[in-house]
Parts: structure tokens; C-alpha cells; sequence
């Protein structure tokens, strides 16, 4: 047997859920995974496998523009998954970005933006098709 999977709408927000908690089956618990994930600025999703052909035919839209561009990052900052902190970084209207944490707003620098530091990582990620 073979079993397909494939994206046959692409939608307006691309919300993607970086799974960062996994099981240890030696403690029994639940852990958080480090492991650094590259994060694009820019999503490109022209050539992609995953991206049916059919969808080419009913949404003209789709064959013109595949991309995404990266809105907002959500983080966890933690060790497992059974506390933690949630920050994020969000891009304004003219492009800026911008870190939230709580009750405080602070400019960002664009290199922050989707790093791993210290127990903080990537948990979601926010992409808004570029038309």
C-alpha cells in the first residue's frame, strides 16, 4: 500500500507547528528537543512535491505565486512541556519586527528573528501568502 499526501488549497496564512516536545521513553517524561530549525523568511512552495498539480487549474492564483513571507514566530522558553514561557516576534505594516513578552514591546533585530538561544526555540511559525 501507498498513502499520498498532498496540499491541494493553499491558504491565505500559513500557520506551520514545529513539534519541539517529544517522548523519553527511559525517565517517562516529556523533554523538549533543541535541535535548530532553519526558519525562511520567505517560503517558497513552487516545485514542492506536496503541492498537488490539480490545484493549478481551479485557482489561477496558485501558479503565479507560491510564496510566503514569515509574519510572526511564536517561541517556548523551557525544558519540557510541562512549564515554560511564550514570547514572540511580529513583523509590523512597514516591515519592522517587533518582541513581545508579556506587557513589553521592544524593537528586534532581524537576526533574532526564528534563533534558538538558551531554552528558548521556534514553536509556530506565522506565513502570509505573498500575492
Amino acid at each position: 500500500a501507498v498513502k499520498r499526501l498532498c496540499i491541494d488549497r493553499l491558504p491565505l496564512i500559513l500557520i506551520v507547528h514545529l513539534k519541539r516536545f517529544v517522548f523519553d521513553p527511559e525517565t517517562g517524561d516529556i523533554g523538549k528537543s533543541f535541535r535548530h530549525v532553519p526558519i525562511p523568511q520567505v517560503l517558497e512552495l513552487a516545485g514542492n512535491p506536496f503541492i498537488a498539480t490539480s490545484c493549478a487549474s481551479p485557482f489561477p492564483q496558485l501558479t503565479n505565486n507560491l510564496a510566503y513571507r514569515l509574519q510572526a514566530v511564536v517561541y517556548h522558553s523551557g525544558r519540557s512541556a510541562h512549564g515554560g514561557h511564550y514570547t514572540c516576534h511580529v513583523r509590523d505594516g512597514d516591515g519592522r519586527w517587533w518582541h513581545c513578552d508579556d506587557t513589553a514591546v521592544h524593537p528586534a533585530s532581524g537576526e533574532a528573528i526564528g534563533a534558538t538561544e538558551r531554552q528558548r526555540t521556534p514553536y509556530l511559525l506565522f506565513y502570509e501568502r505573498l500575492l
